[in-house]
């Protein structure tokens, strides 16, 4: 438990050093704004407790490549948590979320 605040917390202190350009939306104010990449969020904060292809096995971490969860069941889980998996909801926009589930799906078998 401790390593998994520990991953966390490396993971924040990344995120916060990280920077990129944003992509142009287009919208009405003429502000920037980035499209969240599902990938990438799910290395940063996914990744060590259910490796980047997916496969799981750290902390009893859910292999998902064989998993058969909808849509809303992952983004339950990935909002909420579920047993030692901490809950992203105070952590990844709604659009992050968004992002990570598409990303899961393609790991998905």
């Amino acid at each position: 438990m401790v390593l998994r605040f520990f991953v966390f917390g490396l993971s924040v202190a990344f995120l916060m050093g990280c920077s990129s350009t944003p992509e142009n939306t287009g919208n009405e104010t003429g502000q920037k704004e980035e499209k969240a990449d599902g990938k990438k969020l799910f290395n940063i904060h996914c990744a060590a407790c259910h490796k980047y292809n997916g496969k799981g096995g750290v902390s009893g971490a859910k292999d998902l490549t064989i998993s058969s969860l909808s849509r809303d069941e992952i983004g339950k889980i990935v909002s909420n948590g579920s047993g030692d998996m901490m809950p992203f909801k105070e952590v990844l926009t709604p659009e992050e979320i968004q992002a990570v589930i598409d990303h899961v799906q393609t790991l998905q078998n």
